[in-house]
């Protein structure tokens, strides 16, 4: 299982996972994505996400993250947009923490 997105279509995915640590995507979590990826881009990579099993979509983040090497910069503006998507709703939760944590381990930063 080897995703063939480009970063973008990656981080859409990953800010979706992210948004799904509470079992659920509000719709400020919704606009906050699709504001960073835009529409189109965006509206694929949830059909794609929606598909999938849980353990589906960790491999596919395993999978894409040993087959990239994210520089520096790329890796900060994944972890500040996690933290901005956790916060878009007014509340960084405990649950929102761990799959932060859960993200950065899956993608090995």
């Amino acid at each position: 299982m080897n995703p063939n997105w480009d970063k973008e279509q990656f981080l859409a995915y990953v800010l979706l996972y992210a948004a799904f640590a509470d079992l659920e995507l509000n719709p400020v979590e919704e606009e906050y994505i699709e504001e960073k990826v835009g529409k189109e881009e965006y509206a694929d990579v949830k059909a794609e996400f929606t598909a999938d099993t849980d353990k589906d979509r960790a491999y596919k983040i395993i999978a894409y993250s040993q087959g990239e090497e994210f520089d520096n910069e790329y890796v900060q503006m994944v972890l500040n947009d996690m933290d901005d998507l956790f916060l878009a709703d007014g509340d960084y939760t405990h649950w929102e923490k761990a799959i932060k944590r859960a993200l950065m381990r899956l993608m090995n930063i």
